[in-house]
């Protein structure tokens, strides 16, 4: 006990007062019994509690380190989770980078392209009304070209009609006179002015004239002949000359002079082709001709 007690020994001093206890309970010494047993229990105590304190010493050291393996495990982690972090965050953020630049690339194709289709545009714009402009000109000297042929055409129907009223009033007169002549006894010469006065007929219903008349009136009145032809109706080439000459605006008297007949017979014709065409009677001839 005493050697327990100098080295300090718990261990050994509870045993050691343990035994005595015994040793003084064999001796019937029961008081000092009583005491080792009591610095038996002491030391137990002690002993116990060192080895509690040991244990909870160890527990505490293994709980720190297992803490402290559990704070390195997570601090691993969290820099593994950072680690990770940065290079997903590096990883996107390159991709935003490609992605700028592939829109700012893309857009920059789109806007040099759409510059270029608008270039394209207006070059197109530009050849196309340079175009139009020559085609209005074009129009515009065809208009002129077309406006001079009709006035020219104009002035040769015109023409052509005052030679046709100028020959058929001399004509008139030629016949007039001839027939004044024919009624007188002179029977000698009665043969050769119904020679004349046959030539002059046959100069009346010449056509050559007429053809050339119908050539510029086709001219000026582009669609006149083709309406008449529409109405189904048969026209003789007399009436299709009345017709027209009532289209050109004449004078009875004019067209009765052209034709070589009388007023009488103007009216005829005029009653005959307005029946012909199936106008009313109350219709005007002129009015119908001049919608065609």
């Amino acid at each position: 006990m005493e050697m327990s007690l100098a080295l300090n020994h718990t261990y050994q001093l509870n045993a050691a007062c343990r035994d005595l206890a015994k040793s003084y309970e064999l001796l019937g010494q029961y008081d000092s019994a009583y005491i080792m047993m009591e610095k038996s229990r002491v030391a137990m105590q002690e002993v116990y509690a060192d080895d509690n304190n040991a244990q909870i010493a160890m527990m505490r050291v293994l709980f720190e380190t297992n803490q402290k393996d559990a704070e390195i495990t997570r601090l691993e982690q969290a820099r593994n989770t950072n680690r990770l972090m940065m290079i997903a965050g590096s990883v996107v953020l390159l991709l935003l980078v490609a992605l700028s630049y592939f829109i700012y690339t893309r857009q920059k194709l789109r806007l040099a392209s759409e510059r270029e289709i608008q270039r394209q545009k207006e070059v197109i714009y530009q050849k196309e009304k340079g175009l139009m402009e020559a085609e209005l000109q074009n129009r515009q000297l065809q208009q002129e070209r077309l406006k001079t042929d009709l006035d020219q055409n104009s002035r040769e129907l015109s023409s052509q009609l005052l030679h046709v009223i100028q020959k058929n009033e001399v004509l008139d007169e030629i016949k007039t006179g001839i027939t004044a002549i024919l009624k007188d006894d002179r029977r000698d010469q009665k043969k050769q002015m119904r020679e004349l006065l046959q030539r002059v007929n046959e100069s009346y219903s010449s056509d050559r004239y007429w053809e050339e008349f119908r050539n510029i009136f086709d001219q000026l009145h582009v669609s006149f002949f083709e309406g008449l032809q529409k109405r189904n109706v048969e026209l003789t080439p007399t009436d299709l000359r009345l017709l027209s000459l009532i289209k050109m605006n004449l004078k009875p008297n004019e067209i009765a002079t052209i034709l070589g007949i009388t007023s009488d017979s103007l009216r005829v014709s005029r009653y005959r082709v307005k029946k012909k065409l199936g106008l009313e009677a109350e219709e005007s001839l002129s009015g119908f001709l001049h919608s065609i």
